[in-house]
């Protein structure tokens, strides 16, 4: 397990449709399987250092939000991966 594979996987996420429909669309139980026949190795905890250091708004950022649009960082993909364990 790894944080390596924590941040590869939430590139991935962020670029590949198919796997956050796939994510998105499976149950809690099958998450972890998805996950793992993607390539994927790595614990609840990697993932969510991961993302919680990712959420830092950048001033980019705060200019996107406060004018009125919000990109979404692969958000849903990411938290089904983190509540998959």
């Amino acid at each position: 397990m790894s944080i390596e594979s924590a941040k590869d996987f939430c590139d991935k996420i962020e670029k590949d449709d198919a796997l956050r429909a796939k994510l998105e669309a499976a149950t809690k139980e099958d998450r972890p399987q998805i996950i793992k026949d993607a390539g994927f190795d790595f614990t609840k905890e990697e993932v969510k250092q991961v993302v919680t250091s990712s959420t830092e708004l950048s001033a980019d950022d705060l200019a996107n939000v406060t004018g009125g649009t919000l990109v979404q960082w692969a958000g849903v993909g990411v938290t089904a991966a983190a509540s998959a364990f």
